[in-house]
């Protein structure tokens, strides 16, 4: 904590926290005064665990406008500019709690615990481990910190701007905490989520990454031409190409019942190249999807896509697919679905026809089939 006021002593911007009368210490407190302050960002966005209660009436109903949001974003950058280029220095702790507004309404840079002085050519340095015995507003934000905190865990002025744009991400979604509830803005945040689950522990995973990717998951196809339509095509697509990662750290009852839904949203997309990294995907967990799964929702979803396409390579891809497949369904599955679509296929390329030719052999092998 006397850290962080020193700081605020030694730093002169007016982007920065204004001190007005330096730290005085007694036995059970320590005591300085900044300049007039509203309050913190965390307290604009409606958290006021550091406040006193009862919360001022001036809190009441507050919302923060865009133009407030737009120029306040501009001072944080000025005043990181000046702390990255002129002081050398990386704060390491940008979050709502650390922003402080006054009552002009200007935003201030403060929260210098975590600071450390940089070097001119711009190294890394290291970052210590949360400590969860020290008390919470010592410790960083980690709904704010880079990934390469948790990966190779060091620190430079890019982690700062990471951090910068998670808090912006926070103005947009109203949320302080990582919540995905802007669909424009999570195919920015998701990939960075995915980098972590990576390195991360099937446990570290299932405690603290997969909650808030079902938050994800959650969020339904929007009204065709709306501005969010274009976004959630993106996050699908991100979502298909980490299918594999998600299968392979998810439980099989997770997987039923929070990745299947959205296995059915991608098969339904309007995007041709959601709907084959889709298709090529189905096959390897198979094994997970019941009967009753199958033969209602993702056999219809797979037959549409082969019947409506326009696209050569889609149709080939669902009929692969089917191929795929064909070991994982009943013999009477195979009877009334699979062999009647076959000969319903509105096409004869020679793609097509290798592919139906490849389920005939499948269907007719299959130890299931009979």
């Amino acid at each position: 904590m006397k850290k962080g006021v020193q700081q605020l002593a030694k730093i002169k911007h007016p982007r920065i926290l204004s001190l007005q009368h330096p730290i005085e210490e007694s036995r059970d407190s320590l005591a300085f005064a900044t300049e007039s302050c509203f309050g913190s960002l965390a307290n604009c966005l409606g958290f006021y665990d550091n406040i006193a209660q009862p919360i001022p009436k001036e809190f009441d109903d507050y919302k923060l406008y865009d133009v407030e949001i737009r120029y306040g974003i501009i001072q944080l950058c000025d005043g990181l500019a000046f702390l990255h280029n002129e002081v050398k220095l990386y704060h390491r702790n940008i979050s709502p709690e650390s922003i402080i507004i006054n009552y002009n309404g200007a935003w201030k840079l403060s929260g210098f615990e975590l600071c450390i002085q940089g070097s001119v050519d711009g190294s890394n340095y290291p970052f210590r481990e949360y400590d969860s015995n020290i008390p919470p507003v010592i410790n960083p934000r980690l709904d704010y910190m880079a990934p390469e905190y948790h990966t190779i865990k060091s620190y430079d002025t890019q982690a700062d701007m990471f951090s910068l744009g998670m808090l912006i991400y926070a103005l947009y979604s109203h949320a302080l905490e990582l919540e995905f509830i802007n669909p424009e803005m999570i195919p920015f945040v998701l990939p960075n989520m995915f980098l972590i689950a990576e390195k991360a522990s099937n446990e570290e995973y299932q405690n603290y990454i997969f909650p808030k990717l079902k938050q994800v998951f959650k969020i339904q196809k929007p009204p065709q031409g709306s501005s969010a339509s274009g976004s959630v095509m993106q996050t699908l697509l991100i979502l298909m190409r980490n299918m594999n990662l998600m299968l392979t750290k998810t439980p099989p009852e997770d997987i039923k019942q929070h990745i299947l839904p959205v296995v059915y949203n991608a098969l339904d997309a309007e995007s041709s190249q959601v709907q084959e990294l889709c298709l090529s995907i189905i096959p390897s967990f198979a094994h997970l999807i019941d009967l009753q799964a199958m033969k209602y929702c993702i056999l219809p979803r797979i037959k549409k896509i082969c019947f409506e396409t326009i696209t050569l390579s889609v149709r080939v891809n669902s009929l692969i697919c089917l191929g795929k497949l064909v070991e994982s369904l009943d013999k009477w599955i195979i009877i009334d679905e699979v062999i009647p679509l076959l000969h319903s296929i509105p096409s004869r390329e020679p793609a097509v026809l290798m592919a139906i030719l490849g389920i005939i052999k499948v269907a007719m092998t299959s130890t299931k089939s009979g």
